[in-house]
């Protein structure tokens, strides 16, 4: 199944080449994401990870009766979380019960100790990637409409069928996240429709402007390789968290907040650019993010520097900060929602 015999570019993937786009990551509740569609977001993104934060599909499911403008979808959903007709069963109701505002996020997953608990073993690298790439051939199938027998190394499935399909036809947009050159974003071109990195090892580890052009320039390499446009691939980013305030001594305290004091190990600066302070998280391996915090001149300052790499769409962790939130909206997205 070859990119271009598949499909070209969805509507929702073609809007990129007149605006760009953000959408959140997360927040605290109902009356958050309300507020995320109120103020103009295009997208609202939940973590898949039942052994800490619910399951992600029950909550989306939620959320589709809750808006009603904003697309919905998993940030990733991990590929072994769930058997695929089950993903499969699962998006198709989403999209239903949203009116066809689904993207499905798919990934590999990357967090060892929730593996363990799930009862899922350590699956080697290249049996998570063959477990990705047929569940995309498999759901896309479904999708369709087919009757799907597959005998894969990872799907097994005998006259599988959807009793119904997704409202959006022909096909529900899917997004693969990490930033992996060699295989990672070859499967964005082959099966998906969205490429998701940003500065974090667990999120492709783009930790620069110029990591970001450099991946942005294999994957259209990748493009080239399968005949694929270039522009029929959204290209976004994520930043995990943003710190958002008007003044640098508001940005300090809401630093100290969150990390105490001594504990701020920053990257040096450019100047005009927001303040990029590494951290750490651990869930079984050591993951090193990048929390990036500034002002609104600072942040249109970063965002438009992403844009001239190449970036088309911002996803946009902001924790429970609501000033964060309406800083983003009102004072950063206007000036960076045109591509120049």
């Amino acid at each position: 199944m070859t990119a271009t015999a598949r499909h070209s570019a969805h509507p929702w993937i073609a809007e990129a080449a007149s605006r760009v786009r953000f959408g959140i990551f997360g927040g605290p509740g109902d009356a958050w994401v309300r507020e995320v569609e109120r103020l103009g977001f295009d997208s609202f993104w939940v973590g898949d990870h039942p052994a800490g934060s619910g399951d992600c599909w029950t909550r989306l499911a939620v959320l589709a009766g809750l808006t009603e403008r904003i697309r919905l979808g998993p940030l990733v959903s991990c590929v072994y979380y769930r058997l695929p007709f089950l993903l499969a069963r699962a998006a198709t109701d989403v999209d239903q019960l949203s009116g066809g505002r689904l993207v499905l996020g798919l990934g590999t997953g990357d967090h060892p100790r929730e593996f363990q608990q799930l009862g899922l073993g350590d699956p080697p690298l290249r049996a998570r990637y063959a477990a990705l790439v047929e569940t995309a051939q498999f759901v896309r199938a479904l999708w369709r409409g087919e009757s799907i027998t597959m005998h894969g190394s990872y799907v097994h499935a005998e006259e599988a069928k959807l009793p119904s399909l997704p409202v959006q036809q022909p096909y529900v947009p899917m997004l693969v996240a990490g930033g992996g050159e060699r295989r990672t974003l070859l499967h964005v071109v082959e099966h998906a429709d969205a490429c998701n990195f940003g500065p974090s090892s667990g999120t492709g580890s783009a930790w620069t402007d110029v990591d970001v052009k450099r991946k942005l320039e294999v994957l259209q390499g990748h493009c080239a390789t399968v005949g694929r446009p270039y522009n029929s691939v959204l290209r976004s980013h994520f930043t995990f968290p943003l710190i958002a305030a008007e003044t640098e001594a508001a940005l300090d305290g809401k630093l100290t907040a969150r990390l105490g004091v001594g504990q701020q190990v920053e990257d040096q600066r450019e100047p005009g650019m927001p303040r990029l302070v590494t951290a750490h998280l651990n869930f079984g391996v050591d993951i090193p993010y990048v929390i990036v915090a500034g002002t609104p001149p600072q942040l249109i300052a970063y965002y438009r520097q992403l844009v001239e790499a190449g970036m088309r769409y911002f996803i946009v962790s902001c924790g429970s900060d609501l000033e964060t939130l309406r800083i983003l909206a009102q004072e950063v997205m206007p000036q960076v929602a045109v591509p120049s």
